[in-house]
């Protein structure tokens, strides 16, 4: 594929009146102010009305970020005393009755993938 010179002439004699293009004086001081006024103009639903409302009144500000720590407390709670399915009991822990021990002592020892067999795989 050759290009040819006289392909990109056009697009060279752009790029060249661009680079002595500048933007309208003021333009810059005006820009953070014309954002701002679209961003404000955009339609908010009622439930967003209600919200900013609400969080405007400092009681509900702390009643709010009370609530979310508890329910973050709670959560945390659940999650340590929920044992998880997966997890590995602790040395010295009593295992449930028909749980294969050897099993759980000895890693290297095959384990039964039906819990409710006794007796080990070989």
């Amino acid at each position: 594929m050759e290009n040819r010179p006289d392909e990109f002439d056009s697009l060279r004699r752009l790029l060249t009146l661009k680079r002595h293009e500048a933007p309208p004086p003021g333009f810059f001081e005006r820009l953070p102010g014309q954002i701002m006024a679209r961003i404000e103009r955009q339609p908010s639903s009622r439930w967003e009305q209600v919200l900013d409302r609400l969080l405007e009144i400092s009681w509900f500000q702390k009643a709010a970020s009370g609530a979310m720590a508890l329910i973050v407390g709670g959560l945390l709670l659940l999650a340590i005393v929920q044992p998880s399915s997966n997890s590995v009991s602790p040395a010295g822990a009593t295992l449930p009755a028909g749980s294969d021990a050897s099993s759980r002592t000895n890693p290297s020892a095959p384990r039964s993938l039906d819990p409710v067999s006794t007796r080990p795989l070989n």
